[in-house]
């Protein structure tokens, strides 16, 4: 809800304040997500910026409206409505989290010596399963049978998908419930945001 130049002061002064204040000492993670607690963080900081600026008024400058992302100033949108910072930043993780999976994905099949579905792959990515061609035509870009391109698409991306957004999401949790917590949650912030992964892939 702020200018660029505000923007990159509020984000410098509260890495400043991490430090200085030793911040993430206070983390505890039985009462949350770390994301969340940094996010409650910066919105304390951003709120005591703001009062300085508006010289004592409480809460001056300070308000639940999208992030400012392009040049003309609008901030992240999705079907025509503005996204508020919280769901903004949530949406921004749990779509760096399925791009690491992805690449996990790229990086294993390359491994396993499938290279041949790299190019599907990044459609997928790329695309969604909405937007992608008949399966007649990838079987031709392929060299492959139609049905090999529908087991592909229905059986192994399904699956292997989903186990890799699940792999990089343990990485951060502590066990296997919270892992799932935080998928469900994942899923939640995508479909808030307006933003699903669509198709029989979809996790």
């Amino acid at each position: 809800g702020v200018g660029n130049e505000t923007a990159k002061d509020l984000v410098q002064g509260f890495c400043a304040a991490l430090i200085e204040k030793r911040l993430l000492e206070r983390f505890d993670p039985a009462r949350g997500r770390f994301r969340t607690f940094l996010l409650t963080c910066f919105q304390s900081h951003a709120r005591e910026e703001a009062q300085k600026r508006a010289a004592g008024k409480r809460g001056g400058g300070w308000r639940r409206v999208a992030m400012s992302t392009g040049e003309d100033g609008a901030g992240p949108q999705v079907a025509g409505r503005e996204l508020t910072a919280e769901q903004a930043y949530d949406r921004a993780w749990a779509l760096a989290v399925i791009e690491r999976a992805f690449a996990r994905w790229r990086s294993a099949l390359i491994e396993e010596g499938k290279s041949a579905w790299l190019p599907l792959v990044e459609m997928l990515e790329r695309d969604g399963y909405g937007m992608l061609p008949p399966v007649s035509e990838l079987a031709a870009r392929l060299a492959v049978s139609e049905a090999r391109v529908r087991h592909f698409l229905h059986r192994d991306a399904k699956t292997r998908l989903r186990e890799e957004i699940l792999a990089e999401v343990h990485e951060g949790t502590a066990n296997a419930k919270e892992a799932r917590e935080e998928l469900e949650y994942l899923m939640r912030s995508l479909s808030a945001a307006g933003t699903g992964m669509g198709g029989p892939g979809n996790p």
